[in-house]
């Protein structure tokens, strides 16, 4: 979904929302989080309107490819005390494995080394994403703790983690040999809630239900949320129901008491 189409989708939930919860959050646009070479990489960071006494949980969102960080339908967070960043990464066509994934660490890096700035809460900090931005989400919450994956080019604080704390994987697709997450599954991986489409011709459904497996058969908290007759498309399996199931999970691990990071 692009452009117009994200933009119509947004303005209904918009619509759709109760009063006094209408207003769009504040933006900070095109804010530099890495560089590679002469190439900058960017991030929108959205916040509550509403200033609270505390800090915002942070999600990170990751759009699909071919795409752009902006609009975000992760932004409608910010109406439940959110902040959400959009990140912008290297396409896996001009940059192979692991270029995405050293940019999201990066990128979770950033809001760490950013926190005191725009109030964001570091201890809780999660990931979301379609397609590929959600196996770049299901990356981030299975490969915390390997070093020869990360990057000195992102912030200054390189020595902040970029474990997060929670992973929402929209139809990510399931990658082979050194790109798998499979390969680097642990117990003290973030819990996982993935959403596939049974009627997905892009990627097969089967590789959800095979990540799905590992990470439970590793005790790693996963949810597995089939939706029927959905396809490869954010609108299709961003049902009510699966709406109330990402705000439920993300509340859960996002809010109270801080898990190791």
């Amino acid at each position: 979904m692009r452009g117009l189409a994200w933009s119509l989708f947004l303005g209904a939930a918009v619509a759709g929302s109760p009063a006094g919860a209408q207003s769009p959050p504040r933006l900070l646009p095109a804010l530099e989080y890495a560089r590679h070479g002469g190439r900058t990489l960017k991030l929108d960071l959205y916040l509550p309107v509403d200033s609270g006494p505390g800090r915002w949980p942070v999600v990170l969102w990751f759009h699909g490819q071919p795409g752009g960080k902006s609009p975000t339908p992760a932004s409608r967070l910010t109406r439940a005390g959110y902040a959400v960043a959009s990140v912008e990464y290297r396409s896996p066509r001009t940059a192979g494995f692991p270029a995405q994934l050293l940019d999201a660490r990066a990128a979770v890096r950033w809001v760490r080394a950013n926190a005191d700035r725009y109030a964001l809460d570091a201890d809780h900090i999660g990931a979301w994403g379609e397609s590929a931005g959600g196996y770049l989400a299901v990356m981030l919450g299975t490969s915390a703790g390997v070093p020869s994956l990360d990057s000195a080019a992102g912030s200054d604080a390189v020595a902040d983690s970029s474990r997060i704390q929670a992973a929402v994987d929209y139809f990510g697709p399931g990658r082979r040999g050194r790109a798998s997450p499979l390969r680097y599954i642990t117990a003290d991986d973030s819990p996982v809630l993935i959403v596939h489409g049974t009627a997905d011709h892009t990627v097969a459904p089967g590789r959800s239900e095979q990540l799905h497996a590992g990470l439970r058969a590793a005790g790693v908290e996963s949810t597995l949320e089939l939706v029927r007759g959905a396809g490869h498309h954010f609108r299709q399996v961003h049902t009510p129901r699966v709406d109330s199931l990402v705000r439920a999970f993300l509340d859960r691990h996002l809010r109270g008491p801080a898990r190791s990071s």
